[in-house]
């Protein structure tokens, strides 16, 4: 359908936009929500061909804007292909045609580079959308990693700690075991030495022993053969008894004793003469107690030998239960190295990722400190260069006031120093015309004095008068001088002020301006200084000296 296409000849054909005037009202809103202009002058057939062009051509997701101009080039083109159809004959109807088609294609140039813009400004638009929505989903998967970064550092920093705390716990169960062990080897070596200190004792009790055995024996030989001499001397004494009388003399007695104490000094040997019965009988009393005693002492010595042996069994017994626990406790301890080294493996393990998981922890740190430390010195300079940009201008007011003040203070010790000037040449004056007046006086006076003399009355009068009125001009002249001194001194206190007090600032600014301006300030001070002493000199006849002192000593003065 071109843009020129006549409607259908059948009045009852239903147009499209009959729906759209009512009453021969047209809304053009509805259509044109932009209020193009020169759309009411198009008929209902020009609206709808536009309208059905536009339907057809504006299709966002296959065409475009470019598209949609394209379509009204070829639409401009069939309405010049129908001009020249015409020809001739149809040059009015083709001029108006033309003319109207001109007007409909300004009216649809501008309609669809309005909706061209529209269009474009959308798919912009939603680019731009979708940019943001990338840039979205960037940041939140950011921030998600983030948190999960965080997460996983807060895992990590568990686990490091639950590993610290079972490797802590590991070393000291291995402490508390090799602990255990070195008591356990202690005591069995204690318990050793013990059974060696023992045996030593028992190796030498049985060592007494078997001399006391050796000792018993010997006294059980010597105990026989002493029985079997006192059987022999029985046998003897009893074939002497039946040849003999008995002797009843204590010296036989002596006798007998003797010779039983010499047969009791030879043991088993020969006896040259037979012991008397009496020596026989003590001899064998005395032999049968140490008989009897040597038997308590063997006995007493054979059961402290069973005893020893049975401790020495006892010992040995737990000498071997303490080989027993030593084995046991060696393999425990074979055990629990092998049991450390496997931890100690384990904990080296545990040792290594934690010190990774420390060492990406430490990167990412290093990394967030960086930025931080660039975002904190781009900061800290921006201050700074702030800081001494609000420092020059401040130094810069300082010294553009300072210089003010130093300008404002010269013109008044200028004008201080014109009108002192003054007031001195205006002394000069008076103090020459007093002087004059003086001369005139003093002329006078002798005039008076000559005229006393020839008057008495006279001159004493004139005398009065003369004296009054050099009294009244001297004490004019020193008020007049008073005052001069009074204002030198006010001036000259203000100038030691304002010097102290531009001696402070300059010292708490410190800039070669001020400086400059203190130096100016000195030069025009000290000339008006000459200026004041000179004028002091006029006045007092002394010259005044400058500064804190003078101006302390001034007040003093004045105040007493």
């Amino acid at each position: 359908m071109t843009l020129n296409a006549a409607p259908p000849s059948s009045s009852n054909w239903p147009h499209p936009l009959d729906a759209v005037f009512d009453n021969g009202k047209r809304r053009r809103k509805q259509y044109f929500p932009e209020g193009l202009h020169g759309m009411y002058m198009l008929s209902k057939t020009e609206i709808s061909d536009d309208i059905d062009l536009i339907e057809a051509d504006a299709d966002r997701t296959a065409f475009g804007h470019a598209r949609r101009r394209a379509c009204r080039v070829n639409s401009s083109k069939d309405e010049m292909d129908v001009d020249q159809e015409f020809g001739e004959a149809g040059s009015t109807a083709g001029t108006l045609a033309a003319n109207k088609a001109t007007k409909r294609q300004r009216l649809l140039d501008r309609f669809l580079d309005e909706h061209g813009i529209r269009d474009d400004a959308r798919i912009e638009l939603t680019k731009v959308r979708r940019a943001l929505d990338d840039t979205r989903d960037q940041i939140q998967s950011f921030r998600d990693g983030i948190a999960r970064l965080e997460r996983q550092l807060a895992q990590c920093k568990v686990e490091e700690a639950a590993l610290k705390a079972m490797f802590e716990e590991r070393q000291a169960e291995q402490r508390k075991t090799a602990a255990a062990l070195e008591e356990a080897r202690q005591q069995f070596e204690a318990k050793v030495a013990a059974s060696d200190s023992d045996l030593a004792d028992a190796a030498a009790q049985v060592q007494v022993l078997e001399r006391f055995e050796k000792a018993a024996l010997a006294k059980d030989a010597k105990i026989r053969g002493l029985e079997l001499d006192i059987e022999a001397l029985k046998r003897e004494l009893a074939v002497n008894q039946e040849g003999r009388g008995l002797r009843s003399s204590a010296a036989d007695e002596s006798d007998d004793v003797i010779e039983v104490e010499e047969a009791s000094g030879s043991v088993g040997g020969a006896h040259h003469k037979p012991p008397t019965p009496s020596g026989v009988e003590a001899f064998i009393h005395q032999y049968t107690k140490e008989l009897h005693d040597l038997t308590g002492r063997l006995k007493a010595s054979s059961n402290r030998i069973l005893e020893l042996e049975h401790e020495k069994s006892d010992q040995e017994g737990q000498l071997r239960l303490a080989r027993e626990q030593l084995t046991a406790v060696e393999e425990a301890a074979k055990d629990a190295t092998a049991k450390s080294a496997s931890q100690a493996a384990e904990i080296e393990s545990l040792q290594e990722a934690v010190s990774r998981s420390a060492a990406e922890q430490e990167s990412v740190k290093k990394i967030v400190e960086s930025l931080t430390y660039d975002i904190e010195m781009g900061a800290e300079k921006m201050s700074s260069y702030m800081m001494v940009v609000e420092a020059a201008e401040q130094r810069a007011l300082r010294a553009e006031e300072r210089l003010h003040e130093v300008f404002r203070k010269a013109a008044v010790f200028k004008s201080g120093n014109i009108q002192l000037q003054n007031k001195l040449d205006r002394l000069v004056t008076d103090h020459a015309e007093l002087k004059a007046a003086k001369d005139a006086l003093v002329a006078e006076l002798a005039a008076l004095r000559g005229s006393a003399l020839a008057s008495p009355a006279a001159g004493q009068e004139g005398t009065i008068a003369h004296d009054d009125a050099d009294y009244a001009l001297k004490r004019s002249l020193q008020n007049d001088l008073r005052n001069v001194q009074l204002d030198m001194e006010r001036l000259s206190d203000e100038r030691d002020l304002d010097a102290m007090e531009d001696d402070e600032q300059g010292a708490a600014t410190a800039t070669p301006l001020a400086d400059d301006e203190v130096s100016n300030a000195a030069t025009d001070g000290g000339a008006m200084s000459l200026d004041a002493s000179a004028a002091g000199n006029a006045g007092h006849g002394k010259p005044h000296r400058n500064g804190r002192d003078a101006a302390s000593r001034r007040r003093s003065s004045r105040a007493t």
